[in-house]
């Protein structure tokens, strides 16, 4: 494998296009892509081979929640520029020592209620996951987060921390901001490419929205990644760049 994780250079809020990152030593414009909600070794090495930048593994109550043996798995074996996310919700300081102490991650993703001094207490870096219903005070967010690698703005759900399947207005989508923002709820290979031209972002968070679906069951999704949709949602992340 020749995939390598892109390092941000320059960010542009108003043009896609000129969103520059690192890119193997070289300046390339590429958005970073994270495929969240990995379950099984089959799906990350579908998501590495196509061009994902970064894996998310879910480490709170979900119907995607992976088990540390199968974590420890999948880390040993994708390559060591694949970037490693670990996605908490909520969680005791314990708890996310306890996963630290097994397994190598190059991000905690905080999900809940987590502030800011909670999130950076750790030796590792961190993403922070604002739910979004209407505009944001994204100057306070930042403030609060500056510690943070990147905020990701999902959407709101009462009853879901993430992967509601559900895209916010990205009318509400902070124009102003100075930390590095990603995409995440409800996006697909069918509406990334226009998501990505309207809001610019940094990178873009996709789970549900690459997932096998169960005819049988009602569409139902499985929890188990598509490799066509996979393939096709990086294909038109790429498309963008």
């Amino acid at each position: 494998m020749s995939t390598v994780f892109a390092v941000p250079y320059l960010l542009c809020a108003s043009d896609p296009a000129k969103i520059h990152f690192w890119y193997g030593g070289v300046k390339d414009p590429i958005l970073f892509i994270k495929i969240c909600g990995i379950t099984r070794y089959e799906d990350a090495l579908c998501a590495v081979e196509s061009g994902a930048n970064a894996l998310g593994f879910v480490l709170a109550e979900s119907k995607r929640r992976i088990s540390l043996s199968c974590l420890q798995e999948i880390c040993e074996k994708i390559p060591s520029n694949i970037k490693r996310v670990g996605v908490f919700v909520n969680p005791d300081r314990a708890e996310v020592l306890a996963v630290l102490s097994q397994v190598k991650l190059d991000y905690l993703q905080f999900h809940g209620q987590e502030d800011g001094e909670f999130c950076r207490s750790f030796d590792c870096e961190y993403i922070k996951a604002i739910q979004v219903s209407g505009r944001i005070d994204i100057n306070t967010l930042e403030a609060e987060h500056a510690a943070a690698y990147a905020l990701l703005l999902d959407t709101y759900d009462k009853k879901l921390a993430g992967g509601s399947g559900r895209c916010f207005n990205w009318d509400y989508w902070p124009k102003q901001a100075t930390k590095p923002l990603i995409l995440a709820g409800g996006l697909t290979p069918e509406n990334v490419a226009r998501a990505i031209k309207q809001v610019a972002p940094f990178g873009v968070d996709v789970s549900g929205g690459v997932e096998l679906i169960d005819e049988l069951a009602g569409g139902v999704k499985q929890c188990i990644k598509d490799v066509k949709r996979i393939k096709h949602f990086i294909q038109q992340v790429r498309s963008c760049s």
